[in-house]
């Protein structure tokens, strides 16, 4: 990868779902949802509403939603409702409401079934430069969506996005959650 911008274009979702052109000159796609998955009812109503709204502002929309959200900063914090649950309910959401779906994980065990249902996996920010899981996501041949932490540099990214090419991934898209400040404490 060379420090020029290379634009790519490619199609998220397979199976039944209505694909996404996502890339290069095409509009910007709306993806969204509860950060946990809570319940497969909640899940399937947000699902519908937010593709309502997508479709009444002509907006492309992918799903997203977690079955384990890992980084919580409380052992006492909702972690979510586990990768069988999660993984079923992201499944009934495909079918029923005919969207692509994305989630994350973070244990490099879950990589292999959280491609086997996703259309775009998610590489959380807080483990976008472990090499384990950058492979094991790869490996799913899944397109890819890289979350910067907010511990990086943007420039930094390229070195995430090296390791995923590595080991075969060419299908990445680059999403940023802000840089961590370490002046934040002396600006308030």
């Amino acid at each position: 990868m060379s420090n020029n911008i290379i634009q790519k274009e490619f199609l998220i979702g397979y199976g039944n779902v209505k694909k996404v052109k996502i890339g290069k000159f095409n509009p910007l796609v709306f993806i969204g949802g509860p950060c946990a998955i809570e319940s497969e009812k909640h899940s399937l109503v947000m699902a519908l509403r937010i593709k309502k709204i997508c479709e009444k502002l002509n907006i492309k929309f992918i799903f997203k939603s977690c079955f384990n959200k890992d980084s919580r900063s409380s052992p006492e914090s909702f972690n979510g409702i586990g990768l069988d649950e999660g993984l079923s309910i992201l499944q009934k959401v495909r079918n029923k409401i005919k969207v692509p779906v994305v989630s994350d994980f973070s244990d490099v065990a879950w990589a292999k079934p959280t491609g086997e249902v996703v259309d775009l996996l998610q590489i959380p920010a807080y483990l976008c430069r472990q090499t384990s899981i950058l492979k094991a996501a790869a490996k799913t041949k899944k397109p890819l969506l890289l979350k910067k932490g907010q511990f990086m540099s943007p420039w930094n990214m390229k070195n995430s996005v090296r390791k995923l090419e590595f080991y075969g991934s060419n299908k990445i898209l680059l999403t940023d959650r802000g840089t961590f400040f370490v002046c934040y404490i002396y600006c308030i």
